[in-house]
């Protein structure tokens, strides 16, 4: 029986076959065919697979189609813009006539000014003329004798009588009114009492 054992060939268990021979025979080989079949179809019918730009795939915009709406949105938005600049310039131009207008005058007002602040010059040096002349006549009526300051007080205006009074020294006063009427000096003393 040896032998016989010996004769019968040995079952060798089977091998699984391996993931890249089903990968070859289920999907490579497939597709591949497929692909050729579509190229062989699509040559025939002249259209040019590798060439996407010039495809039509339906539902799908084309490029120039896009392209198209792009240049039309884009045109609206120039024009858009355009108008918003029209009235931007037309705004800076208003402001600029403004800015203008205001500028004259100030211009208007500063001539004004210097002219005001030169008459005020004028007017202050004037003042301070008349305030030294006045200072000069009430030294000179100081010192001059009450006999002659009194006749020469009288003969001057009431307002400048007074004036020149209240300035002088209270002694000074006393002796012109003694040198005066008493009609005169009553009615200095009482335009002096009113002052």
């Amino acid at each position: 029986m040896a032998k016989e054992e010996e004769s019968t060939p040995e079952v060798q268990p089977k091998k699984k076959s391996g993931f890249f021979k089903k990968f070859f025979l289920f999907f490579l080989i497939p597709v591949t065919f497929i692909i050729a079949v579509l190229l062989v179809v699509s040559q025939l019918l002249n259209v040019n697979v590798f060439n996407f730009k010039d495809m039509d795939i339906p539902f799908v915009a084309s490029d120039k189609e896009k392209t198209k709406e792009q240049a039309m949105n884009n045109d609206e938005k120039v024009l858009e813009l355009q108008g918003v600049i029209a009235e931007k310039e037309a705004q800076i131009a208003e402001i600029q006539a403004q800015l203008k207008t205001s500028e004259e005058a100030n211009e208007k007002l500063l001539t004004e000014q210097e002219k005001i602040l030169f008459e005020l010059e004028k007017v202050k040096r004037e003042k301070d003329d008349t305030k030294s002349e006045y200072s000069e006549i009430v030294a000179t009526y100081e010192k001059m004798s009450a006999k002659a300051a009194a006749p020469a007080i009288v003969k001057l205006s009431d307002a400048e009588a007074i004036r020149i009074l209240s300035s002088l020294k209270s002694d000074t006063v006393a002796k012109i009114f003694e040198k005066m009427t008493p009609e005169e000096a009553a009615k200095y003393t009482e335009l002096l009492a009113k002052q």
